[in-house]
Formats: structure tokens, sequence, C-alpha cells
């Protein structure tokens, strides 16, 4: 079937059930005449976060304004820990820090890593082997494979992944327990 759009007069084919009140030949058109994308309807705000410009309609500008998703979890992470401090200053010290770690030492079942103020402490460990914080992709390597010793002798480092992956592939065609 045959049928105009109501904007500019183009013909456009359309099916029976392709039908609707209104007629468009493209996303365009139908833009011309809804208000929602109307030009005159929107509105630019600054970005809460980092402050660039945002251009929305009005219905759509809340009491917050962010760019991105991570402009807004930027924001919402910072306003959240300077409202706890504010709320209760005195709540995260090393020593109640101490205190929830002691009372949750040993609540677990003992099949993951050892965790020392929410660390992985075989990192904590590799880190003062080295000298030096580990970089960004180094892994740490259990030796005998048990998670939860965390012995340095028990550790090797890895500068990579893939490093990690090859010693492992090498492990399982050329067995060498010489670990001592």
């Amino acid at each position: 079937m045959i049928v105009k759009c109501e904007v500019c007069g183009r013909e456009v084919k359309r099916y029976p059930s392709q039908l609707k009140k209104h007629v468009y030949c493209s996303s365009d058109c139908y833009k011309k005449v809804t208000r929602d994308y109307n030009p005159r309807n929107q509105v630019t705000k600054p970005c809460e976060n980092c402050g660039k410009p945002v251009t929305r309609c009005q219905s759509q500008m809340l009491n917050h304004v962010f760019c991105s998703i991570e402009c807004a979890k930027g924001f919402r992470s910072h306003n959240f820990s300077e409202l706890a401090k504010k709320i209760n200053p005195i709540r995260m010290t090393p020593e109640v820090r101490a205190k929830l770690r002691s009372s949750h030492l040993g609540k677990g079942k003992g099949k993951t890593y050892t965790k020392t103020f929410g660390r992985h402490t075989h990192r904590i460990i590799a880190e003062e082997m080295l000298g030096r914080p580990l970089r960004k992709g180094e892994v740490v390597h259990h030796l005998d494979g048990d998670k939860r010793n965390n012995n340095p002798l028990n550790l090797m480092i890895f500068s990579t992944q893939a490093e990690h992956t090859t010693w492992h592939l090498n492990e399982r065609f050329n067995p060498q327990k010489n670990y001592e």
C-alpha cells in the first residue's frame, strides 16, 4: 500500500500491519513533528562531574546531570565517601579496621586466598619480596598449589598472565617437582 508522509509528502510503501495513525517517511520527519525532539524544547547543562555540556529534552533533565555512566559513578562514589566521613568521622580508623578484620577471620570455609585488610596476602608478600608495588598484570603463583600457603619460598611472580599460563602448560607436559 502506498501512503504519503505527513511532513514532506513523500510516497512510502507500507504493509497494512504497519499503518499507524500518523505516517512518516523517516526519523527526521518524525522529529520535526514530535515535541520531545523539538530543538526549542532542549536544554543544555554542564555535567556535574567533568563539566562537559549535556543537551537533552527538558523532561530528561534530572536533579543531577552526567554525560556518561563513568561520570555518574565517579560523582556518586566521591559524594558517598565524603558523606560517610561527615556523618561518622571516626568510623574506619586503623583500630576499627583491625577489630573488624579479627572478627571476620576464620569464618570462611578456608578454600580461597587469605586477605589482609581487603587485599590478597600473597600479593602483599610478593610486593615485600620485590621491594615495590606489583604492576598491573603481574601474577603471583603458589608453587605447591595451596592458596593459603603464603611462604615467600612458595611464591613465584610472573609479569603477565600469558607467562603464567605457559608455565602451567610446561608443568603439565614436563612435570618437575623441584620446589625445595
